[in-house]
């Protein structure tokens, strides 16, 4: 074989890979996007049905604590079946997301209104595994831009549906308007499954691909450095750093879920009806949108600390500016606080792969999702309650502030020089049997 034969056979090789990969990421944004509007659109049929099954929000609001109980249960094992059959994960998502709709269109009982937030809960959580473990599987440098765009998408989506959903049930009614949501969601998620969805690139003999030229990685390598671990994940999961990466999970889940399990109770409590709160939360999913890529890109050019203190920190002083000022400007920059909401979603992907690397991370991610799924099973319904304890959502979202601040705190350890080399000499008896 002549080397232009053998150079030619390389490039077909890596376009095939590279194909593949866009393919299979695809297809796992195309879910996440399914997922997170049914999300959304269980958010508004919950708020619509206090008024259908005569109950106050705090007690349909239960339901995310049944949400996240299915999710932390999924978390068990939800890495291994990705990793193992990466088509396995959307599938099930596809099924819980059929059976939740459809129960909570036709409920008639609270208790039902729960069994499907458990069930759905389950579900959801498989399709974030999914994306997030075949971009860091798929990709290397580049990644982190990969997972921005990925959460964007996710979250666009999100936001054009919401203001639909408002429409199509003060329209069409309850029902009605279930019967679409569920048909057009769950047709979504079948495709992508079938079509695009794929098993994670080792299946196939291939190694991950990069988006950068060779000119652009020296650079993006400089600034965003990627850690491969060669311990095992079993010993990942016993160091501090992992331990201060879940206490960050648990910790921004309890802030970001005290607004996401309440935001139309809590932005119609500024003075505003349901419409026009559900064109707020529209507006806040493009922020979020917007924040994916933002972050995404600050990562991938400044580094992990600067990409993620940036939004940490203006999430802080942005709740805190909304909840003192009050009314419709208060309301406008507690949605539009979304857009630093995001870090939250990107934190597993990138934090974990940037000190652990990508052989490591699937597990690792799972196991934190136990201390989110916590975290979120009580945070929206004890805010919820707090509430009308207090007569109004301040009390709570000042808590909620001293939360995120807490979380800088925890970033700024996380994203140290002395935490990544704290990682290196732990790992450095594993790298030298990998070598040997």
């Amino acid at each position: 074989m002549d080397t232009n034969e053998f150079i030619t056979k390389e490039e077909s090789i890596w376009k095939k890979n590279k194909l593949r990969a866009g393919r299979i990421c695809v297809g796992a944004t195309i879910n996440s996007l399914a997922a997170t509007s049914a999300f959304v659109v269980i958010a508004l049929m919950l708020y619509e049905l206090t008024g259908k099954l005569n109950v106050p929000y705090s007690t349909l609001s239960v339901a995310y604590t049944f949400a996240y109980a299915g999710m932390m249960l999924a978390s068990f094992f939800g890495g291994k079946i990705i990793t193992r059959n990466g088509r396995l994960g959307p599938v099930i998502s596809t099924s819980a997301a059929l059976f939740g709709l459809l129960s909570l269109t036709y409920t008639n009982s609270v208790w039902l209104v729960y069994v499907a937030a458990l069930v759905y809960g389950f579900g959801q959580v498989l399709t974030f595994f999914y994306m997030n473990i075949a971009i860091i599987s798929w990709y290397g440098v580049g990644q982190s831009t990969v997972l921005g765009v990925a959460q964007a998408t996710t979250t666009v989506g999100a936001a054009v549906v919401t203001p639909v959903v408002a429409s199509l049930l003060e329209s069409s009614g309850y029902t009605k308007a279930g019967i679409v949501l569920t048909a057009i969601i769950v047709v979504t998620m079948c495709v992508s499954t079938l079509l695009l969805c794929g098993d994670m690139p080792s299946k196939y003999g291939m190694s991950p691909v990069d988006l950068e030229s060779k000119k652009d990685k020296k650079a993006a390598a400089s600034k965003y450095e990627v850690y491969q671990a060669a311990m095992p994940s079993g010993r990942a999961l016993r160091t501090p750093v992992f331990f201060g990466v879940a206490l960050l999970g648990f910790c921004i889940s309890v802030g970001t879920n005290v607004y996401n399990s309440n935001q139309y109770p809590m932005l119609t409590s500024f003075g505003i009806d349901m419409m026009t709160a559900a064109k707020l939360v529209s507006l806040g999913l493009i922020c979020n949108a917007a924040g994916s890529i933002i972050i995404g890109w600050l990562t991938a050019r400044l580094g992990l600390r600067t990409g993620f203190l940036i939004p940490a920190i203006s999430l802080v002083v942005v709740f805190f500016l909304g909840f003192t000022i009050g009314g419709i400007p208060g309301a406008i920059l507690i949605a539009c606080s979304d857009l630093f909401f995001t870090y939250s979603k990107l934190r597993q992907g990138i934090i974990f792969n940037s000190l652990f690397g990508n052989k490591v991370s699937p597990d690792l991610i799972a196991w934190d999702s136990i201390a989110v799924c916590i975290a979120s099973m009580f945070a929206g319904p004890l805010a919820a309650l707090i509430s009308e304890k207090s007569g109004s959502y301040q009390l709570v979202g000042y808590i909620a502030t001293a939360i995120f601040a807490v979380c800088v705190l925890l970033l700024l350890y996380l994203t140290s020089d002395k935490t990544r080399e704290h990682i290196k000499e732990i790992d450095a008896p594993y790298k030298e049997k990998e070598q040997a």
